[in-house]
């Protein structure tokens, strides 16, 4: 299983562009021997575009870093939680099944 994570792509971003950041981040502020994650299905509420970020289980705690890292960018941001993504903007989004 993996955690969902969502963040907000701006324009001419893509996955690959917001994942070079994250990792950026990660290798500035965590020290960690192995992180992984891997690109999960866009997710469009109102005019924005949400990049995922699937972050696997087994990373335990360490998924959290992405919350942290999220904060830092001024960007709208949140997780998947049963079947739901609560958004730091205190927007409420509903997952397709």
């Amino acid at each position: 299983m993996a955690a969902g994570w969502y963040v907000e792509k701006r324009s001419n971003e893509t996955w690959l562009s917001l994942s070079d950041m994250f990792m950026d981040w990660v290798q500035a502020n965590a020290e960690l021997k192995n992180f992984g994650f891997h690109e999960g299905a866009e997710l469009v509420a109102g005019s924005m575009i949400f990049a995922c970020f699937q972050v696997p289980n087994r990373h335990g705690a360490n998924f959290e870093l992405f919350d942290a890292w999220a904060d830092t960018t001024g960007r709208v941001f949140g997780k998947a939680l049963n079947g739901t993504v609560n958004l730091s903007d205190g927007a409420i989004v509903k997952l397709r099944a």
